[in-house]
């Protein structure tokens, strides 16, 4: 029975992604913004940091050398 709703419960999860993907824009916004609350990150605020580093020609990172 507990392999069962193990089961379950990775359907649901999959299924909830399917989900999201397909969703509508609204509800891809209000997961967004949901996920960045939980960060404790303002979405406005994100969205003009984000602006600001593409003017400013992106952001590179080396991964072999880090700091």
């Amino acid at each position: 029975m507990e392999n069962r709703e193990a089961l379950r419960q990775k359907l649901r999860q999959k299924l909830g992604e399917k989900k999201i993907t397909r969703g509508t824009r609204k509800t891809q916004e209000k997961m967004f913004e949901k996920s960045l609350k939980k960060m404790g990150l303002d979405k406005d605020r994100f969205k003009k940091d984000l602006e600001a580093v593409k003017k400013q020609g992106g952001i590179s990172l080396d991964v072999k050398n880090p700091v």
